[in-house]
């Protein structure tokens, strides 16, 4: 059963109502300010306590529509399934890697795990199935966050371009 008393105020719920566009779930903020309070009515179904939280929304880029392709290959070598790395790249693939695994009754086996937005992921599998070993492949989608970041130059015998985290505390 709900509480049948008044556990908002008119007047906070007014000065909530002013300050606050919309209620959304707590995102991953970089907090300022953690207020707490508690009020002087005794609740046995819960506690009378209200925590509000201030800060700046941590700046991630979420992107979306980016697939996981996958096949397990148990007949071809690492070194051998390596050279379809150019290829992945070439048709726009963002990360492709090769990951030992071991498949049922001991066989020892590749999985090819290929990162890529949706528009690019049909040419993706058909090059998987010409220039690997592999017959089958599973797709599905992921979210996928990064840090914004700039390219800087940094100092060595010659001069390196180097990806830099941008801090996401303010």
């Amino acid at each position: 059963a709900w509480i049948k008393a008044e556990l908002v105020t008119p007047t906070g719920a007014a000065i909530v109502s002013t300050l606050v566009k919309k209620f959304i779930p707590l995102p991953e903020l970089s907090y300022e300010k953690i207020g707490c309070g508690a009020g002087t009515r005794n609740f046995p179904e819960l506690p009378n306590l209200l925590r509000a939280f201030y800060g700046n929304k941590k700046e991630f880029k979420a992107e979306r529509n980016v697939y996981i392709i996958e096949a397990n290959i148990d007949d071809s070598s690492p070194q051998v399934l390596a050279t379809f790395f150019d290829t992945a790249f070439k048709l726009g693939a963002q990360d492709v890697f090769l990951t030992p695994i071991l498949m049922k009754k001991g066989r020892l086996a590749t999985k090819l795990t290929v990162l890529a937005e949706i528009d690019k992921i049909d040419s993706l599998i058909s090059a998987i199935f010409k220039e690997t070993s592999s017959i089958g492949v599973r797709y599905y989608p992921v979210e996928r966050r990064v840090l914004q970041r700039k390219i800087e130059k940094v100092g060595s015998s010659g001069k390196l371009r180097v990806p830099a985290p941008q801090p996401i505390f303010s």
